[in-house]
C-alpha cells in the first residue's frame, strides 16, 4: 500500500487520516513582483496535514504564482515558506531550495506526457531521477496506477491515451515517489464536462485514501469545493477571504467574493434594521443586520434563492428567458432600477411579466464600505 511519509498518521484499514491542528506547508507574508506589477502582496496561509486548500479566483489573481513559490519553480520576493517543518525558502536567510528537493509531486494544466515514452516510462520518470532499484521501480509504477486506475497500462504508448487517460498518468507521475505534498495546477481544465465531474470524484477518493497533503489552483468554485476542505479566495494578489466551502459560498463578507460565486449585487441604504431601499417604492425585507440606517449596502443575492410569483412582490419585466434543463436562467429588470438574474422552473413563464421575492435570512447586506 501507497504510505507517503511511512507509517505515521494511518488507521487500522490502512487509510491515512488528517491531523487537524498540525501545520504542514506554512507560507507567510509572500510577496511577488515582475516589474512594476506586484501579482503577490504579502500574502499568508497554512495547510494542516492531510487537508486540501483550494487556491480559487479569477486568472491573473495569483493564485498559480502561489504555487509555483511553492513548489520552487518561481523565487518570491520576500517571504517564507516551510514544508513539513523544515524551511525551503526564506529571503531573510538566502534560504531556497530547488524543486526536486522539496519532496512534492505537481500536476500540471497540460499533463506533460512524453509521447515517445510508454504510460510506465512517463510515470516512472521521478524514480529514475531519484535512481530508484528497477525492480522496485517497476513494483512503483505499478502501485501508483493501479491507484489512479490504470493498473497493467505500463508497457502502453503514451500516444494512443485519451484526454483523461493523460490526466491519470500524470496523476500517478505525481504521486509515484510517495510526496505528501501534492500540489495541482487546474488539472482539469482541459477535460470536457462529463469527464471532469468523473475525475472529480476519483481524485477526491485518492485524496482521502491516500491522505496526502494538497494545494489545488483552480477558477472553478465547482472544482474547489469538490476537492478542498478549504478555500483561500484570491483577488489582484490578496487574499479575499478563506474559509469552508459552505461558509465562502453561503456567508460571502466581500462583494467580490459574492459575484465570483454568481450572486446578485444590488446597491441600498439600510431603511431600517431589517429593511433595504434599494429605490423609491422599491424596499427589501432582510434579517436584522446591526447597521444604523442610511448606511449604504450592497444586498446579495442567489440566483437560486429569487421566488417568482404573479401577484406577491417587487414587479419585475422578464427580459431574457433560457432553458437549461434543470432550470431556466431568467435576466429580470425590477422597477427600471436594476437587473437580477434567476433560476426558475423550466419553461413556467411565458408572459413578460412577474413578481419577486427572496427570503429575507437569505439576503446577505454587506456595509458598502467592504
Amino acid at each position: 500500500m501507497y504510505m507517503p511519509g511511512g507509517l505515521e498518521g494511518l488507521d487500522r484499514s490502512g487509510l491515512r487520516v488528517a491531523q487537524p491542528g498540525r501545520t504542514f506547508v506554512r507560507v507567510e507574508n509572500l510577496s511577488k513582483s515582475y516589474g512594476s506589477f506586484q501579482a503577490l502582496k504579502s500574502i499568508s496561509f497554512s495547510i494542516d496535514v492531510g487537508e486540501g486548500l483550494a487556491l480559487l479566483g479569477p486568472s491573473g489573481c495569483g493564485k498559480t504564482t502561489i504555487l509555483r513559490c511553492i513548489a520552487g519553480l518561481e523565487p518570491p520576493d520576500t517571504g517564507l515558506i516551510e514544508i513539513d517543518g523544515r524551511t525551503v525558502f526564506d529571503s531573510t536567510r538566502g534560504i531556497d531550495l530547488a524543486p526536486e528537493k522539496r519532496d512534492l509531486g505537481i500536476v500540471f494544466q497540460s499533463y506533460a506526457i512524453w509521447p515517445h515514452m510508454t504510460v510506465g516510462e512517463n510515470v516512472g520518470l521521478p524514480l529514475k531521477v531519484r535512481q530508484v532499484a528497477k525492480a522496485e521501480l517497476g513494483a512503483r509504477v505499478e502501485e501508483a496506477l493501479d491507484l489512479v486506475g490504470l493498473g497493467g497500462w505500463q508497457p502502453r504508448s503514451a500516444m494512443a491515451l485519451s484526454g483523461g487517460q493523460q490526466q491519470r498518468v500524470a496523476l500517478a507521475r505525481a504521486i509515484v515517489h510517495h510526496p505528501r505534498l501534492v500540489l495541482f495546477d487546474e488539472p482539469m481544465s482541459n477535460l470536457d464536462t462529463q469527464l471532469r465531474e468523473d475525475m472529480r470524484m476519483d481524485l477526491r477518493r485518492l485524496q482521502e485514501r491516500v491522505g496526502f497533503t494538497s494545494v489545488y489552483v483552480t477558477h472553478d468554485h465547482g472544482e474547489a469545493f469538490a476537492l478542498a476542505q478549504r478555500v483561500l479566495v484570491m483577488n489582484r494578489g490578496s487574499v479575499e477571504m478563506t474559509g469552508a466551502p459552505d461558509e465562502i459560498y453561503f456567508q460571502p463578507r466581500t462583494p467580490f467574493v459574492a459575484k465570483f460565486f454568481g450572486y446578485n449585487i444590488v446597491a441600498g441604504i439600510m431603511a431600517a434594521p431589517d429593511a433595504v431601499d434599494f429605490a423609491p417604492g422599491l424596499r427589501c425585507p432582510v434579517a436584522r443586520s446591526g447597521l444604523a440606517p442610511g448606511t449604504p449596502v450592497h444586498v446579495c443575492i442567489r440566483k437560486e434563492d429569487v421566488d417568482l410569483s404573479e401577484s406577491d412582490g417587487l414587479p419585475c419585466e422578464i427580459i431574457t428567458q433560457i432553458f437549461q434543463g434543470s432550470h431556466d436562467e431568467m435576466l429580470l429588470r425590477c422597477g427600471d432600477v436594476f437587473d437580477l438574474r434567476a433560476h426558475w422552473q423550466p419553461r413556467r413563464y411565458t408572459t413578460k411579466s412577474c413578481r419577486i421575492t427572496v427570503p429575507p435570512e437569505r439576503c446577505i447586506v454587506i456595509p458598502a464600505s467592504s
